[in-house]
């Protein structure tokens, strides 16, 4: 797809509408300076001028991308009532299948992240916000009885480590919906009271 199908933008917004798609069509490494041009139908040189760095375009998508699948959840999980069910939610919503260029994202996050700093920064920052915000489910599933927990960020961490590993997982094709989701299911009974029953339902294979 060229966005210069849409001339009414204005170049930075056709830019940024550009490297998004390239993050999601090829990857972050993708965001090159060709590619952007090629997508836009823009000069090289204005492209240049409006973004010197596409390391740091680059950076930017990635938090974007970031930012808005972390958006969708929060407001999906603020229709909830339980921390129990938000809990859930995020576990299921893992299996879907309907965040998988986010998780191929993400990959490329963890990967370029090694040699661009800017990108790294990203890949921390927005993966804080995360615990954070699964911290805060699990601290009020604690406060009203749902959850034993002595440290709900620390749970936190290691859910959304587990999450991050699991989708890995997803993306080579190693184990199975139903196997990944049993790793969940057990992670959460340990960890937040053994009698604590939020199941993880895997799609139909």
């Amino acid at each position: 797809m060229r966005i210069n199908e849409y001339p009414n933008l204005p170049v930075a917004g056709r830019i940024d509408k550009a490297a998004k798609a390239i993050a999601f069509d090829a990857g972050l490494p993708a965001v090159t300076l060709r590619r952007v041009v090629a997508q836009t139908g823009l000069e090289p040189a204005v492209v240049a001028q409006q973004e010197p760095s596409m390391p740091a375009l680059a950076a930017r998508m990635f938090r974007d991308i970031a930012a808005d699948e972390l958006a969708a959840a929060r407001a999906h999980v603020e229709t909830l009532t339980t921390a129990r069910a938000a809990l859930q939610y995020l576990t299921d919503d893992l299996f879907t299948g309907e965040h998988t260029r986010e998780d191929w994202v993400w990959a490329d996050g963890w990967s370029v992240g090694r040699r661009n700093p800017v990108v790294a920064k990203v890949a921390r920052e927005s993966t804080t916000l995360w615990v954070e915000f699964v911290a805060g489910i699990i601290t009020a599933g604690v406060t009203n009885g749902e959850f034993r927990a002595r440290d709900p960020h620390l749970v936190a961490e290691l859910f959304v480590a587990l999450m991050d590993s699991l989708s890995i997982y997803s993306l080579v094709g190693h184990s199975t919906p139903t196997r990944r989701a049993a790793m969940v299911e057990a992670f959460i009974r340990a960890a937040l009271d053994p009698t604590c029953n939020v199941p993880a339902t895997p799609p139909q294979q």
